[in-house]
């Protein structure tokens, strides 16, 4: 059985922090503001006319308009590296195939960068000041998977159990949106996220959300001609939208995969069945196949194989709807 486990992670804070003094944002889905943490910490940084600065910005790529840069790769980086001060790389990264080389390819200095920034900024000295309030967060996320089990609910769905020794959440109070997965030496997965208010289910989601995705991602690779026969519906993803990020960031591909995770996950958040806000937020944010996905998902439910197994009626069916 999967261990899951709640966690903070100095390594993850560092990287956060040069996120915010390169100017990291997410405009279009800001959910209200950013932490008054970020904003301490943020100021603080700019303030300091570091050094360092020009230093990191030669591993982390240039923030675009929406906010988004390397991001992913920098964070399955750094959890390859020891605690600070020292940041020395362990291991290479077990992750996606094409991420393989693209995490180390150009870093190899980046950890020296870290340990200097560590120590030019005092990344020790905010940590030891904000601590308190990454354990509140702690607290909670550990009280609602204490009480939801998502994890064992995600295996009970598949109808297996996930090949993870651990999956990790780490709340962050230094992203105003966004969360990711990274498979890092323990062969855990770890996202990484905040907003300013959670409901019950919002730490649950989001540990499964980032956990289906890289255990379905090679049963997508095993089906790649299914999806690519719906593809000449792409055009009709909204610009503009979440949705429309990740297919002109990553391919038709990474939207499908997108789609079927973040509505399988808000699937089993709520029961086995998708609220009708919920179905309309979705839509809203450009998946325009969450009606389609969603009765894929009752019809599974109702049959005796794996979902590793039924996958290809799904994308069969996205396949004959997009005609």
């Amino acid at each position: 059985m999967t261990e899951t486990e709640i966690t903070l992670d100095k390594r993850i804070f560092t990287v956060n922090c040069a996120f915010n003094l390169l100017g990291f944002d997410v405009k279009p889905f800001n959910d209200g503001g950013y932490h008054w943490i970020r904003r301490k910490i943020r100021r603080s940084l700019k303030a300091k006319n570091l050094e360092t600065k020009d230093e990191l910005k030669q591993y982390i790529s240039k923030f675009d308009e929406i906010g988004y840069s390397n991001i992913g790769e920098i964070i399955s980086y750094s959890i390859h590296l020891s605690q600070p001060p020292e940041f020395e790389l362990l291991e290479k990264p077990k992750m996606r195939t094409e991420w393989k080389d693209k995490v180390i390819e150009g870093k190899e200095g980046l950890n020296k960068a870290l340990t200097k920034f560590y120590k030019e900024a005092d990344i020790g000295s905010y940590w030891k000041k904000y601590r308190s309030e990454y354990e509140r967060y702690k607290a909670k996320a550990e009280e609602q998977i204490q009480r939801r089990k998502p994890v064992d609910r995600l295996e009970e769905f598949l109808g297996k159990e996930i090949e993870f020794d651990k999956v990790k959440l780490m709340p962050s109070v230094l992203f105003s949106g966004g969360y990711y997965f990274v498979k890092g030496p323990e062969n855990l997965v770890l996202t990484n996220h905040h907003k300013r208010s959670h409901s019950d289910k919002f730490y649950s989601h989001i540990l499964m959300h980032e956990t289906i995705h890289p255990v379905i991602q090679p049963w997508l690779l095993n089906n790649e001609e299914l999806i690519q026969k719906s593809s000449h519906r792409k055009k009709e993803v909204p610009e503009g939208t979440p949705a429309e990020i990740y297919y002109t960031s990553n391919g038709w591909n990474y939207y499908v995969e997108e789609l079927i995770v973040r509505i399988t996950s808000c699937y089993l958040t709520t029961s086995g069945k998708l609220e009708h806000s919920t179905k309309e937020n979705l839509k809203n944010k450009g998946f325009v196949h969450t009606d389609l996905i969603d009765k894929e998902l009752e019809k599974y439910e109702e049959t005796d194989q794996t979902f590793q197994e039924y996958l290809p009626n799904i994308l069969k069916e996205l396949s004959t709807n997009n005609k």
